[in-house]
């Protein structure tokens, strides 16, 4: 249990590190108004982006998409820590 329970916190902290990223990503393609047009920062929109694809909706979809997982993964983490104080108890 204990395993499983560091895996899932684990799982959290890199998909919150992407989600941070990609957050910083898509709000730095919204305002175009700073710099010339829509550009991609960071380290994980290179990544997942490449040197093509670089809309206002892709990076609206990747950063939702991360926000989700990270959502999913905290509620994983959640349950896993109450029933491990249920079976403490």
């Amino acid at each position: 249990m204990n395993k499983i329970r560091i895996i899932a916190l684990m799982s959290f902290a890199i998909s919150s590190i992407v989600f941070m990223d990609l957050t910083y990503n898509y709000f730095n393609a919204t305002f175009t108004e700073l710099h010339d047009g829509i550009i991609i920062s960071g380290v994980f929109g290179r990544l997942i982006y490449g040197d093509s694809n670089w809309t206002l909706s892709a990076f609206f979809s990747g950063f939702i998409t991360s926000l989700r997982i990270m959502i999913i993964l905290g509620i994983i983490n959640i349950v896993l820590a109450c029933k491990s104080l249920l079976i403490k108890n």
